[in-house]
């Protein structure tokens, strides 16, 4: 929850009324309204998620027998969202549009109300409900090397359906005017980032108005950081010391300056493809075997450029902020390089494709877009832009480092600002200090202790500590990355097309006989 701590304690207070307004009789009483009053009852407890409330019911009376169709009474936690009717109108005309279009398993929708006007007087969604589990991270990052290599073809299917369905714009799916099919072309790219900021006062919507599209990736690519901006220049504790407000702003800039290199002009008019906004394991339900059997959770989908329509961050079974970071960066990429020969196994098996692609499956737009596009710092900027909450983070962590090396950067963050004392960068963090002290000693008056900040070490730092303990080991600068990335480019061919930072593995930090471990762990990981 991207809220300050005022807020976040405001909204959890109506959250908890707005859940003890919801009786399960009458949601049971609407059920059955859709089956002609058949007599139904709740067969399991209430399961709260960050935006939504799920009520399981079946068509059975009988409280000693679970048979029966099974429903699930899918309801938003509207203190918990920015925009609820926005969202609800998308989400639903996203599962009308790939039920329509794609074979991609979903949940069948038997009925639904964007309002209140109904009988449990809050909106809903009717849901079949799909009778197996959440996939888990541990089924990727702990499984046999076949039971990953099965979810990520299916994932794959998956992916190459949205490739597949093809936007002059980027947005977002809505109901039509009488809300009973999808459109598109008015309604903007709605993501949790922009409900967050909503529900914390900060007006998103000054920078992705409502009905607002995009023509071009780079104008969205822009909106998406004035996202970040926005965060960092409304929110009352977004920075709380002048340090932290000097790295961020700086982080910020240099972030939206990077994006213009990163930027592929050919893909920068489209066409764009349909993206599920938030496809988390626990959004992938699965049998015991890890068969898919549903993809739920479409409130976030909208349309991306293709540079952005990228693997899941936890594909290494890690999330993206660690998986890019130090050693584990090497699983990333392995995982990435998995994840494109799953694509390309599946390209060659399906009877979709022509002779020729399933001959030469890279030939596939995906395919060949993947090819250029899933090395560590690509992915970690695609990953960045669709979570602009996390784009300062992922550029302190990851990225600084990719464009400067061991250059200090402290030194490069005390020119930023130095090239003019007086510049609007400068009055913004003093700005923002006279916010920070007002809003904690509010904080004091409430009886609520400040959070802490998340500490990094310095880049510098870590560079220093980096080639002193190489000097110990009597090891070259990077000799052990270098070692590393060629065995997993010899054990994994296809993963040579991925860079390595070398900077990030740490590696130098190894001893001989912890080297020859690391090497050993990976290799047994890779050949999964």
């Amino acid at each position: 929850m991207r809220l300050n701590q005022i807020k976040s304690r405001d909204v959890q207070r109506a959250v908890d009324d707005y859940i003890a307004s919801i009786h399960t009789d009458a949601i049971c009483a609407l059920a059955s309204s859709f089956r002609d009053g058949e007599p139904c009852r709740i067969f399991m407890e209430m399961r709260k998620g960050s935006f939504n409330l799920c009520y399981f019911i079946v068509f059975n009376s009988e409280p000693e027998s679970d048979k029966g169709d099974k429903w699930v009474v899918r309801i938003p936690i509207v203190p918990r969202l920015g925009f609820p009717e926005e969202k609800m109108r998308a989400e639903i005309a996203t599962m009308k549009y790939v039920a329509q279009k794609t074979k991609i398993p979903i949940p069948r929708l038997f009925g639904y109300s964007v309002g209140s006007d109904n009988l449990i007087r809050v909106p809903y969604m009717l849901l079949e409900y799909i009778d197996g589990r959440q996939l888990t991270q541990d089924d990727v990052a702990s499984g046999s090397g076949e039971r990953r290599k099965h979810i990520f073809e299916q994932l794959a299917d998956i992916y190459l359906e949205l490739y597949d369905q093809r936007f002059d714009s980027i947005g977002a799916l809505t109901l039509d005017v009488d809300g009973s099919s999808w459109s598109f072309g008015c309604n903007r790219p709605l993501s949790s980032t922009i409900s967050e900021q909503e529900l914390g006062g900060l007006d998103p919507s000054a920078v992705v108005p409502v009905n607002r599209t995009f023509a071009s990736a780079i104008d969205y690519y822009y909106a998406l950081t004035g996202l970040a901006f926005n965060d960092f220049i409304r929110a009352r504790d977004s920075v709380l010391t002048e340090k932290d407000a000097r790295d961020d702003l700086y982080d910020l800039h240099k972030f939206r300056s990077g994006i213009m290199d990163w930027v592929d002009p050919e893909l920068n008019h489209g066409p764009y493809c349909l993206m599920h906004g938030d496809l988390l394991p626990s959004n992938i339900i699965v049998d015991e075997d890890c068969n898919i059997k549903a993809i739920i959770d479409w409130e976030w989908s909208r349309t991306v450029p293709p540079q952005l329509f990228v693997p899941p961050g936890w594909v290494s079974g890690d999330d993206i902020a660690s998986a890019c970071h130090g050693v584990k960066s090497m699983f990333l990429a392995a995982a990435l390089s998995r994840f494109d020969r799953a694509l390309r196994t599946r390209i060659q098996t399906s009877s979709r494709y022509s002779p020729e692609l399933r001959r030469f499956p890279f030939l596939h737009p995906l395919a060949s877009l993947w090819s250029k596009n899933l090395d560590c710092e690509s992915f970690c900027i695609a990953y960045a832009l669709l979570r602009p909450d996390k784009c300062i983070e992922i550029f302190w962590k990851i990225l600084d480092h990719y464009y400067h090396g061991s250059e200090s950067r402290e030194s490069r963050v005390r020119a930023f600002y130095e090239a003019d004392a007086s510049s609007k960068q400068n009055k913004l963090v003093q700005k923002k200090m006279d916010e920070a002290a007002e809003y904690l000693k509010e904080l004091r008056s409430l009886g609520i202790e400040p959070k802490p900040r998340e500490e990094c070490p310095p880049a510098a730092t870590m560079e220093q500590l980096r080639i002193q303990t190489s000097h110990e080991n009597g090891l070259p600068q990077r000799t052990n990355a270098r070692f590393l990335q060629r065995l997993v480019g010899f054990l994994t061919p296809s993963a040579s097309t991925y860079r390595f930072p070398d900077y990030h593995y740490h590696l130098a930090l190894l001893s001989g006989s912890s080297l020859i471990a690391a090497s050993i762990i990976i290799l047994r990981w890779i050949r999964k």
